[in-house]
């Protein structure tokens, strides 16, 4: 298969280690390194990827060839990092890469803008609209109708129905279920294994059984 251009990816734990196997089993970019803050990981090899220095190598990396870039950190709860960084990278010239799985499941009917990951197991069924630079993390279900707005993260396992919408930076945490029509607010957090049945209003956090503010 042709690559279509050089990567790079911003992070290098747990989540960019997913992102990277996610990567290489589409197999049509190549990543060409690794960017991390920590000084004492640079010109090391990470899963076989070399550390090739912090954020602030993103203003050259056009002019040395790299066209793409991918954010490896997953947002848990409202911190605008993961934002901050794609903007950055747009901002340097870079193009976000899509992730999408082989074994996730995203229907042509589906809209999915630029730098959306979809692991391994998401399902993203018809007529939902996934907003740019969200996360649908492993085994996740995004239900027909749904939005999710830009830099959600939809976290393992948790489940979306029909209808609902999650704000722009929310997160959704593992296990937990969205009921059909629900709007969880920008930058609300919805903590593991709940279920929530109720709107959660934008910068609120919920857990529990049914959902309620924490």
């Amino acid at each position: 298969m042709t690559k279509e251009g050089k990567c790079i990816v911003l992070g290098a734990g747990g989540h960019a280690a997913v992102v990277l196997d996610a990567i290489q089993a589409t197999g049509d970019v190549q990543v060409v390194g690794i960017l991390d803050p920590e000084p004492n990981r640079w010109n090391t090899d990470w899963l076989g990827f070399p550390i090739v220095g912090n954020d602030d190598e993103l203003d050259s990396l056009w002019e040395r060839g790299v066209t793409h870039f991918v954010v490896g950190l997953a947002q848990v709860g409202p911190s605008p990092l993961r934002r901050t960084l794609f903007e950055r990278a747009v901002r340097a010239g870079l193009k976000p890469y899509s992730v999408l799985h082989p074994a996730a499941i995203v229907s042509p009917h589906a809209r999915s803008e630029d730098g959306v990951q979809a692991l391994a197991g998401a399902i993203i069924n018809p007529r939902a609209h996934v907003a740019r630079g969200a996360i649908i993390n492993t085994g996740a279900v995004i239900e027909h109708d749904v939005v999710v707005e830009p830099f959600a993260h939809i976290a393992p396992r948790a489940c979306v129905c029909g209808g609902a919408v999650i704000g722009e930076g929310a997160f959704v945490g593992a296990g937990a279920v969205i009921i059909q029509g629900v709007r969880v607010g920008k930058k609300a957090t919805v903590g593991s294994g709940a279920v929530v049945v109720h709107d959660v209003p934008d910068e609120v956090t919920v857990c529990g059984v049914p959902a309620r503010r924490k």
